[in-house]
């Protein structure tokens, strides 16, 4: 499914192939866990529930739609801004 999103965008497409996007992103829930501001006790599942949120829309309409147009600079903003937004909900330290 992954690789259909990617497939013009090569260089995402070869980290996403080499395994390295959602572990490199793991690590960097740590600062703000050692900080209060997270409560994680999985950083490469909490990784994978970003970015599960962030490709869902997309990866959807690709598989389901007959999109054709790359989309907007806005659209892709939306999509990061709404998946920060719930990831924050469920991981945010109450």
């Amino acid at each position: 499914m992954l690789q259909g999103i990617v497939t013009k965008q090569v260089e995402l497409g070869a980290l996403v192939n080499h395994g390295t996007i959602i572990p490199g992103t793991a690590p960097q829930t740590e600062p703000s866990t050692s900080r209060g501001l997270l409560q994680v006790t999985d950083p490469l599942l909490a990784a994978q529930h970003l970015n599960y949120l962030i490709l869902s829309v997309p990866a959807n309409e690709a598989m389901f739609s007959t999109r054709d147009k790359p989309y907007s600079r806005r659209q892709l903003q939306r999509y990061a801004d709404e998946a920060v937004r719930v990831f924050m909900a469920a991981y945010e330290r109450r």
